[in-house]
C-alpha cells in the first residue's frame, strides 16, 4: 500500500481507516495474504493500532515498514459520504 493520504479537514473522521480497508480488500481479493506498506513515525500509531506489525528495520529514509496478515481481517464495512450517519 502506497500514497494514502486524507485531506486535513477529514483527519479524525473516519475516512482514512475506511480508505485503508478499501485497500485491504483490494489487496486480498488479488490474492495476497498480506499487506505491507511504509509509513513515518507521525502516522505509524494509527497503522499499529489497526493491527499492522513492525516488520523490518525503517527505510534510509526514516520510514517504518509494517505489514499485516489480511486472511484474519475480512471486515470492509461499506464507505459512506463525509457527513453521512456512520461516517
Amino acid at each position: 500500500m502506497a500514497a494514502l493520504y486524507v485531506a486535513p479537514q477529514c483527519s479524525g473522521r473516519g475516512v482514512g481507516y475506511r480508505l485503508v480497508l478499501r485497500a485491504e480488500a483490494a489487496i486480498r481479493d488479488g490474492g495476497y495474504a498480506a499487506a505491507r506498506l511504509e509509513t513515518f513515525p507521525n502516522t505509524a500509531t494509527f497503522d499499529l493500532h489497526r493491527g499492522y506489525f513492525l516488520s523490518e528495520a525503517r527505510t534510509a529514509d526514516g520510514a517504518f515498514l509494517l505489514s499485516k496478515r489480511l486472511s484474519e481481517h475480512r471486515h470492509n464495512p461499506p464507505l459512506q459520504p463525509i457527513g453521512s450517519a456512520g461516517g
